[in-house]
């Protein structure tokens, strides 16, 4: 099973396990759910963590 980190921790969160709060954004709309300074994370599917040998 492949899962982006949104997804999983979603799962985490409704089992009762403690994740830290984020926000998906997938739209300029979703922005007004945001309050800044934030941080921005890609969920992207890929593996590897970035050794796809570049």
């Amino acid at each position: 099973m492949r899962l982006l980190e949104f997804q999983a921790k979603r799962l985490l969160a409704e089992k009762g396990i403690s994740v830290p709060k984020g926000v998906l954004i997938t739209s300029p709309e979703d922005l007004q759910r945001v309050s800044f300074p934030t941080v921005l994370k890609a969920q992207v599917p890929v593996g590897g963590r970035g050794k796809a040998g570049v």
